[in-house]
């Protein structure tokens, strides 16, 4: 039944995007004689683009003292563990129930591949230069990792230069890797119980984005050394282990196991300055994009992303009323940097932090999250890694 409805799914989003093609993708001039007399070259700006981009992203996650504050809303890098069971915790001051051992792992890493294809039509443009480059894009999405794999489609609608709104979906198994890690667990009142091809795991988004350059609304002469840049991206993402229920918890690419089916409210923001060394746009209207050019631009900021706040667990069990916290908004927050390169290169760099729940001195030691009792926020240092990828 599901996978029926993701076929008529993925035929109606293909019959949408050929009727828009078929409807925007000629020049609408009236003159028809300065037409017949625009060479192939010049008229090829009318047609159907074709975009790509691949990626390879690594990072490597610290540890800490998961639930712990060591001094003011601050809990610091720490591979000691800590250990809040019965052996180490025999007085039971720190946990009410089975207890677990608090760090004393070599931290984490991620690893993923990440191929996107897309098809972009003119859509509603008009001569204006806030709509005269409106199109509607439908894009091919494919990622892998050692432990996982996601396959989807999306479709992305821009009507005016600086906004656009997206609505896509990915899906895909996990399964164990040297019997070690695994794509996708079941957490177990605390356990992991780490899974080989269980799932799909099935991921449905709505997104926009707001984007603003302040150079573009100054003088030409003041332009170039200008460009402070804004980027918005609220989403709301529907993520599901289609074979358990909304209940079950579960870990996804190892992480510390709380996710749970339903939908989500997450978000990615920048604000920062970006440096154009040499500025080679070239190209850029072509059918397919120009390979070779000398563009070197520099951007740096700070980057908000906003990992997720549980929209369908909201009222499970809430911070005030004494529950484990499933109303905290989990936020990762840092510096980054994307420096594009000459032949569409680019690499991005980025030192995330993250702030999380710490619990009451009682309970932080108890196996299942959902036994301990919320007592406050803090931050922690979460990530540095890196982005490599080329667009073509």
């Amino acid at each position: 039944m599901k996978k029926s409805l993701i076929k008529k799914i993925i035929l109606l989003i293909s019959i949408i995007f050929l009727k828009t093609i078929l409807s925007f993708s000629e020049d609408t001039t009236s003159d028809s004689d300065k037409i017949n007399n625009i060479s192939f070259r010049d008229k090829s700006k009318y047609f159907m683009k074709f975009r790509g981009n691949a990626a390879f992203v690594a990072t490597y996650i610290f540890m800490w003292h998961d639930g712990m504050i060591d001094n003011n809303h601050y809990t610091f890098t720490n591979y000691e563990p800590v250990d809040y069971t019965d052996k180490g915790d025999p007085d039971k001051k720190h946990h009410t129930k089975e207890g677990r051992i608090i760090g004393g792992r070599w931290g984490g890493s991620e690893v993923k591949a990440y191929l996107n294809y897309y098809l972009i039509a003119p859509f509603l443009t008009f001569d204006n230069p806030l709509f005269k480059n409106n199109n509607i894009k439908l894009g091919f999405h494919y990622e892998i990792s050692p432990i996982t794999m996601n396959v989807g489609m999306s479709v992305t609608l821009t009507p005016i230069a600086f906004l656009t709104f997206q609505s896509g979906f990915l899906i895909g198994p996990g399964w164990s890797f040297a019997g070690i890690i695994s794509g996708i667990g079941i957490n177990d009142r605390g356990t992991i119980l780490r899974q080989n091809f269980i799932g799909p795991l099935m991921q449905v988004w709505f997104s926009s984005t707001f984007q603003f350059d302040l150079s573009y609304v100054l003088p030409a002469r003041y332009s170039r050394w200008m460009h402070f840049v804004f980027l918005a991206t609220p989403i709301i993402r529907y993520q599901a282990l289609l074979s358990i229920n909304e209940n079950i918890p579960y870990m996804y690419e190892e992480d510390i196991g709380e996710n749970l089916n339903g939908w989500k409210l997450q978000g990615e923001y920048l604000l920062g300055y970006r440096i154009p060394v040499i500025e080679d746009y070239t190209g850029e209207d072509r059918q397919f994009l120009k390979m070779r050019h000398r563009n070197l631009l520099i951007t740096a900021g700070i980057v908000l992303r906003m990992d997720y706040l549980h929209l369908s667990h909201f009222y499970d069990s809430r911070m005030k009323d004494k529950g484990w916290g499933s109303d905290f908004c989990f936020i990762e927050f840092g510096p980054g940097v994307n420096i594009e390169l000459p032949y569409n290169y680019y690499v991005t760099l980025f030192a995330l932090f993250k702030n999380d729940r710490s619990y009451t001195s009682e309970t932080v030691g108890n196996l299942d999250y959902r036994e301990r009792e919320y007592n406050d926020w803090y931050v922690y240092f979460r990530r540095i890694g890196f982005f490599f990828g080329w667009n073509f």
